[in-house]
């Protein structure tokens, strides 16, 4: 119901939701190529660059002094050379010019991208701590017969996005101390996350007064539930407050640090030794015969512009549409729809506290510790071969609509491709599949034998031992080989007892 209007750009998902679709700054590799990174322009800062007036400038400037110099327009380049040295400048004397732009630069985008790390992390901890409260509120309050739960989320939610209209909009001026706007108070009231009276009793506040405000109201609320409950245990009611606690801290700590650029002064030292460097060194390099200069100074301009553009984005990182800009949108829809999912959705389990879940615990308990196979199969894509049940089988053959085997289904041998030893094991062998599968069949028939594997995979001492039968030699040798010394043998064996059956199985 109270996404029954949506916006043209939203369209109804599946579960009666807003699904939006938004841009979102797509990753880079480290690893690809430099050559094929230099042709991703339009994710770089020289699309920027170029669309500055300083960088023609610049060009214009050093492009004249060159052509003149070396067109003879100051006589010729011999003659011209001994009247214009007393205005020429040697390498020499850029030196000092260039380490204090340098210095200064790096150190100014060291602190913009501390900062812009720090409001990427308070951003995240304020809708963690939202998150916190509800999963809290939600086993306290469940007591209570009304929606004390989802009222005070409600108020938690919707200070976390006016607290976001708030900084995405830091670089405006301020009218009466806040910088919302009319048409996103009218989109939150459109959206049922704020009520009409409730915009006519915080729109006149500022941003902080506003926000102390909300977060009373959802202690208010929380109070009441308590009551309503009849939890009135003053540990529980301590919890609840240092959650609404943290979720104060951390919108407070946002909209503090998005003031806090870098000084004017530090700025203006800055732009002062960039464009004094840059126009000496165009001067200088005008003085070159060589046709190399004229590139090798724009590459020189788009580097130091570049630096200057990144330091402007990192500064504000709540822009839209920048590559170094924060992804509000996708993470503000991320976060209504994880409160809205801890608030309303629920294991069947619970329906029945837990009843049959317990009751197959009892019976098959799960086993936690892993083998290192176990874990291999798991993160590198490798499949051991253990049966699965009729119900796991059913889901993921639905899931990723391939064949998986049922409980009936005989189990197959451990062979060199369903390990993939070379990368399984890390040991460069591989073990030939019939001498596998026959050791996989005497490991499944004799008990000692078994108990033999077990210990040389998991404990490695007892595969002198105990001894296979004589036809199995040759692969319970390959078997040895292969495992030997990709476990410490002093490392403790957690749950021998599965690990015990998982072998004989295989």
């Amino acid at each position: 119901e109270r996404f029954s209007k949506h916006p043209p750009s939203c369209n109804v998902g599946s579960v009666g939701r807003a699904a939006v679709t938004m841009p979102v700054s797509p990753n880079y590799d480290p690893k690809a190529s430099y050559l094929m990174t230099l042709l991703k322009v339009s994710r770089s800062t020289t699309p920027k660059v170029l669309k500055r007036i300083d960088f023609w400038l610049f060009m214009v400037a050093h492009t004249s002094a060159w052509a003149m110099f070396n067109t003879g327009v100051f006589g010729p380049t011999a003659s011209a050379a001994d009247w214009l040295s007393l205005l020429k400048l040697g390498w020499s004397d850029l030196n000092v010019m260039f380490m204090l732009t340098a210095l200064v630069l790096a150190f100014a985008i060291n602190q913009a991208y501390a900062r812009f790390l720090q409001l990427g992390q308070l951003t995240k901890k304020a809708m963690g701590a939202v998150y916190d409260y509800i999963f809290e509120a939600k086993l306290v309050f469940e007591k209570a017969n009304l929606p004390y739960d989802r009222l005070a989320a409600r108020w938690l939610a919707a200070s976390v996005l006016l607290v976001f209209c708030e900084v995405k909009s830091a670089s405006k001026p301020t009218r009466q101390g806040t910088r919302i706007t009319q048409h996103e108070w009218e989109q939150l009231m459109e959206f049922g996350l704020i009520k009409h009276d409730e915009v006519e009793f915080l729109a006149p506040l500022d941003a902080k007064s506003r926000l102390l405000l909300m977060m009373q109201n959802a202690g208010d609320l929380s109070q009441q539930a308590l009551k309503s409950a009849g939890e009135i245990d003053p540990n529980t009611e301590r919890n609840i407050t240092k959650r609404l606690i943290a979720c104060k801290t951390k919108q407070q700590e946002l909209l503090d640090q998005i003031t806090m650029l870098l000084p004017f002064e530090y700025f203006h030292i800055l732009s002062l030794l960039v464009t004094g460097t840059l126009a000496f060194l165009g001067y200088t390099m005008g003085f070159s015969e060589t046709w190399l200069a004229p590139p090798c100074y724009a590459i020189t301009v788009l580097v130091i512009l570049g630096l200057m553009e990144l330091l402007s984005a990192l500064q504000d990182p709540f822009g839209v549409g920048g590559e170094a800009d924060f992804p509000v949108n996708s993470w503000v829809e991320e976060f209504t729809h994880d409160a809205w999912k801890l608030l309303d959705f629920s294991h069947k389990g619970k329906k029945e506290q837990w009843a049959t879940q317990l009751k197959e615990e009892s019976t098959n308990p799960s086993p936690f510790a892993l083998s290192p196979l176990q874990v291999t199969a798991i993160f590198e894509n490798h499949d051991l071969a253990v049966p699965q049940t009729a119900t796991a089988g059913g889901f993921f053959s639905g899931l990723y609509g391939g064949a998986v085997p049922s409980n009936d289904a005989p189990v197959q041998s451990v062979s060199a491709p369903a390990l993939g030893t070379s990368s399984l094991l890390g040991t460069g062998q591989s073990l030939p599949s019939g001498g596998a599968g026959a050791a996989a069949s005497t490991l499944s028939t004799n008990a000692g034998a078994a108990g033999a594997a077990a210990s040389s995979i998991f404990g490695g001492s007892a595969a002198a031992a105990v001894q296979p039968p004589a036809g199995a030699q040759s692969a319970w040798d390959s078997i040895t080989s292969s495992f030997s010394g990709l476990i410490n043998p002093e490392q403790p064996r957690l749950n021998k007892d599965r690990e015990l059956q998982l072998v004989s199985q295989r």
